[in-house]
């Protein structure tokens, strides 16, 4: 209610309610974190009373909060310019060399994805994994501080049903490996190709992510700041700040990889040609994670790379690094930019 009532009196109500307005200007000085959400609410306010000496305080307030804050966004930037120059250069070479193995050996069959199970076995697993999955949640919202039990488990609950079946369906009963399960028909790539791998995915995957933000600009479609922003790194507590930095640094790329690259398009292979295994779990990989028109576009770009790479070196250790170094690239520049 305070929020909105604040929101309101500062950009749309046309009154100036001197008094209103100061009391408004103590609470937020209370109630928000010093940051640049409050700074830019403050001095709009602060405009809106003409008060002129308490405007020039907090500007000059802000450019001393906010210059550590430039400099960690050129140091991001920096980082992300030198990833895909390097990505750039090792994708050439990975493309040279690939086109002289195949011309040199142009019969040669380097299929690395050989899916252990039928198209209807992982299927099955997937379904059942989701439905396990929607099951235990709702359970959970019914019991007693089942909020409380979501908000700290939450992340596991998603991933974990599906990735227990996957090991008792398909690795226990028919024999398969876990390591073949879970993703990893090589569980150790060569070197060479892993690091090429992961440099490639990385450079793509930054490169994809600038033209479509850019093009989405040129059509006035922007990305919804539900899609990025994690209050968590922004106002949490310092354990707030490393639970979440773990659950999406780690937790998320290990699981998501396991589960949409191991799980899911190994088993579409075991069925449908490669373009359309790597499109069609790329798709479901972006519609499962809910995001707006730019942002979606954005984690289907993504999840080709990954495929891409999984079905490059049969394994998904390279999709695993290079989906960490993205998410931490996402959550480094939060902390560094807001906190």
């Amino acid at each position: 209610m305070f929020f909105r009532e604040l929101l309101d009196r500062t950009y749309f109500h046309s009154e100036n309610v001197f008094q209103q307005n100061q009391i408004l200007q103590a609470r937020l000085a209370e109630e928000v974190p010093a940051n640049w959400f409050y700074f830019q609410l403050a001095t709009t306010l602060a405009a809106k009373e003409q008060d002129t000496k308490l405007e020039e305080s907090l500007r000059q307030q802000f450019v001393q909060l906010t210059d550590p804050q430039l400099w960690n966004g050129r140091i991001l930037l920096v980082v992300e310019c030198g990833l895909v120059g390097i990505g750039v250069v090792v994708l050439f070479l990975l493309g040279v060399r690939s086109w002289r193995n195949r011309r040199n050996r142009p019969h040669q069959d380097d299929d690395l994805i050989q899916t252990p199970w039928s198209f209807g076995d992982g299927f099955a697993v997937l379904v059942r994994g989701g439905a396990v999955t929607i099951l235990l949640i709702g359970v959970i919202v019914l019991v007693p501080n089942g909020d409380i039990i979501l908000e700290t488990y939450g992340s596991l609950l998603l991933y974990v049903p599906t990735v227990i079946l996957a090991a008792l369906l398909l690795g226990r009963s028919q024999g398969t490996s876990l390591l073949a399960v879970w993703g990893c028909k090589r569980p150790f790539p060569a070197r060479g190709a892993f690091l090429s791998v992961v440099g490639s995915v990385v450079a793509l995957g930054l490169l994809g992510d600038l033209l479509i933000v850019l093009g989405g600009e040129a059509f006035e479609w922007s990305v919804n700041w539900r899609d990025w922003f994690l209050p968590q790194l922004v106002w949490g507590s310092q354990l707030d700040l490393f639970k979440t930095g773990f659950e999406v640094v780690l937790l998320a790329p290990v699981f998501e990889e396991i589960i949409f690259r191991g799980l899911l398009y190994s088993t579409l292979r075991a069925k449908f040609t490669r373009p359309f295994s790597i499109i069609g779990s790329a798709l479901i990989f972006a519609l499962a994670h809910g995001y707006g028109f730019v942002a979606f576009l954005a984690v289907f770009w993504s999840g080709l790379l990954w495929a891409w790479a999984y079905e490059r070196t049969g394994s998904i250790l390279p999709g695993i690094c290079a989906h960490a170094l993205n998410n931490g690239l996402v959550v480094y520049s939060l902390v560094a930019i807001f906190r």
